[in-house]
């Protein structure tokens, strides 16, 4: 079986149609990515879940369901998901708007700064231009661009928003997420092929976050639902759990590593 060729070895019609594939297939997509790890920036290999959700996230996009809540565990590549997907979505759709939401104005800076690092170690010929790049937005040429905001009702309100990425909602002060959790869904009321990615690590019971959470785990909607456990990624072994238990008081195990709401 032949090798396949790197980019800058496809004559024009070839690029072009490995463009397609790009387009319509994030898994391959995420071939071409890069994370900072300890080591430097290394090649972005994704867990078995992270390819699920990602093909997910891109295959129900065009679907009468295509928003997604994930309850999660700390330190199982949340962010470098949410950071390939919002990458992927920006540089093949147009004249989008994209939106980060998270607790704290930081996080989600953050989060903006690992897909400006993500697009920076690109191939040169994926990459887009960008009209704004900043450390509160990214607007590429194709006039798709990524804002980020914290969980305030005000400052949603008169946006329209394409996609909207919810990061550890459960961490939001309560009377903020329901004030803000009735603004943002207007906002994709009136945007064709809207969607919304809630990506958390639970909290307390009887929150706002756990509510929303719960209805919509109960309940038919327009949310793909899903509890990851501390081992959906597969070098966690019944040792490793060990380790952390001994690292950890009962409650906070429970609540970072077996996603649990205490």
């Amino acid at each position: 079986m032949s090798k396949k060729k790197s980019l800058g070895e496809m004559t024009n019609n070839e690029f072009l149609a490995e463009l397609l594939i790009l387009k319509d297939n994030p898994i391959e997509f995420l071939k071409y990515c890069q994370i900072c790890s300890n080591r430097g920036f290394i090649h972005f290999k994704p867990y078995a879940w992270q390819k699920r959700k990602i093909t997910q996230f891109a295959q129900t996009l065009h679907t009468k369901k295509p928003n997604h809540l994930i309850v999660a565990p700390r330190q199982v590549g949340k962010t470098a998901l949410i950071a390939a997907y919002v990458l992927w979505y920006a540089l093949f759709r147009p004249d989008k708007r994209i939106v980060l939401f998270s607790y704290k104005l930081a996080a989600a800076a953050e989060i903006l700064c690992r897909i400006r690092e993500m697009h920076a170690m690109l191939p040169k010929c994926l990459q887009r231009d960008t009209k704004v790049c900043n450390k509160d937005m990214i607007q590429f040429d194709n006039n798709t661009r990524i804002g980020i905001s914290n969980y305030n009702a005000n400052c949603v309100r008169g946006m329209s928003i394409d996609l909207a990425i919810l990061d550890e909602a459960a961490f939001a002060k309560d009377s903020t997420f329901s004030d803000f959790i009735k603004s943002v869904f207007p906002t994709q009321c009136g945007r064709k092929d809207a969607q919304m990615i809630i990506v958390s690590t639970p909290s307390k019971i009887k929150s706002e976050f756990y509510m929303l959470y719960s209805h919509l785990l109960c309940n038919d909607s327009s949310f793909n639902v899903e509890h990851l456990k501390w081992n959906c990624i597969s070098s966690r072994d019944a040792k490793w759990k060990r380790q952390m238990q001994h690292y950890y008081d009962t409650a906070t195990f429970r609540s970072e590593f077996l996603a649990e709401f205490v």
